[in-house]
C-alpha cells in the first residue's frame, strides 16, 4: 500500500482545512504484527510555509509545526495530531513515538482507498496562515516509503518517486 497523493482545501472563513488522502489500495490500520507496528500507517508533517526540498526531516524540526500520526489510528478515538516536540520535563505516553502532546484527535472517515478528515489552522498549529506547506511518509509494518516534502495548502500533492538504487555494474560475459 502506498500513499499516492494528499489534497488540501483551506477554508479561510471557517479557518478549517479538509485533508483527503488517497492510497493505493485499501489501508488496513488496526493489523499489527509481533512488534505492534501497523499493516499500514502514515505521518504528515504540517510546515509553516511550502517546502523547496524533499531532504526530510534532516535539518531538524525547526519548521515543523505539527504531526498528525494515522500510526495511532489502531488505539481508536480518532486521529491524532501532536506537537512536534514533548513538553520539558513530560513523559512522552507509549503511543506518541517519542513526538510531543496531543493538541487534538479528529474523527476521520474511510471510503476504500481513501481517507477524509478536518482539521483547524489552529490545531495545526499554523493559525491564519492558509499557505502552509506539508510532507508525509506511509509505512507497511514500520518500512517507510520515503518523504514527499514539497506539498502547499490548497494543492494536491503526489508522492514523488523514490530514485532507484543504483544498479550493479553488468556481470561480466563466462569466457566461453
Amino acid at each position: 500500500m502506498s500513499l499516492i497523493r494528499i489534497s488540501t482545501s483551506v477554508d479561510q472563513h471557517s479557518q478549517n482545512v479538509l485533508f483527503t488522502l488517497q492510497f493505493s489500495d485499501v489501508p488496513n490500520f488496526y493489523v499489527v504484527d509481533a512488534s505492534n507496528r501497523q499493516q499500514d500507517s502514515f505521518q504528515l508533517y504540517i510546515f509553516d510555509a511550502p517546502r523547496q526540498d524533499h531532504d526530510g526531516l534532516a535539518g531538524g524540526y525547526v519548521n515543523v509545526r505539527s504531526i498528525t500520526r494515522g500510526e495511532e489510528i489502531q488505539y481508536g478515538g480518532g486521529l491524532p495530531i501532536r506537537n512536534v516536540f514533548p513538553d520539558p520535563g513530560s513523559t512522552a505516553d507509549t503511543t506518541s513515538g517519542g513526538w510531543g502532546s496531543v493538541r487534538a484527535t479528529v474523527p476521520f472517515v474511510q471510503n476504500g482507498k481513501t481517507l477524509f478528515y478536518i482539521a483547524s489552522l489552529a490545531v495545526l498549529a499554523v493559525p491564519g496562515n492558509a499557505n502552509f506547506g506539508f510532507g508525509f511518509e506511509a509505512y507497511n509494518f514500520g518500512a517507510s516509503e520515503g518523504f514527499t516534502g514539497t506539498c502547499a495548502s490548497n494543492t494536491i500533492c503526489r508522492r514523488r518517486r523514490q530514485p532507484a538504487p543504483p544498479s550493479s555494474p553488468p556481470l561480466p560475459s563466462p569466457p566461453y
